[in-house]
């Protein structure tokens, strides 16, 4: 189902003929994500971003600078994050600290998103985000909370 490069054509196809389309804009980067090119897809969260300031955007450009292994600049956009309203954007939060290898507190946040009901947790099976702990028990357990088939 991951088509990276099909939705590449079809998003620069889009930018081609609508640049400044932040929406996809982000999706691009997304993708990039996806494929590894981290720096590119920076870039090009950072355009989206200034035609159109959005959280989405925002918390992957913190998710790509921690797979980028920039450190600094995830926490920064963590901290900007937990400053604002911390149960809106747990599963954010828990995404970036996935990527930061933090599992600890990418589980604090994950049961938070869980506690408030967040929508996005409908897509923990199919999410890229959460690879690196998709086979643990806990992850497998949460699935189960969520009501989705293991």
């Amino acid at each position: 189902m991951r088509q990276y490069e099909n939705a590449m054509l079809y998003l620069n196809d889009a930018l081609e003929l609508e640049p400044n389309n932040w929406e996809a804009l982000f999706l691009l980067a997304a993708v990039l994500i996806e494929l590894g090119n981290y720096a590119e897809a920076l870039t090009v969260l950072r355009k989206s971003l200034n035609i159109y300031y959005n959280v989405g955007a925002f918390w992957l450009l913190g998710y790509g600078n921690a797979m980028e292994g920039k450190k600094d600049e995830a926490y920064e956009i963590i901290r900007h994050l937990q400053s604002k309203n911390e149960h809106k954007h747990a599963i954010k939060l828990a995404r970036i600290f996935s990527a930061l290898g933090e599992k600890e507190m990418t589980y604090k946040f994950l049961e938070e998103a869980f506690k408030y009901h967040d929508s996005d947790l409908v897509a923990l099976k199919s999410d890229p985000s959460w690879s690196s702990i998709k086979n643990e028990s806990r992850f497998k357990d949460l699935i189960k909370r969520v009501g989705l088939p293991t």
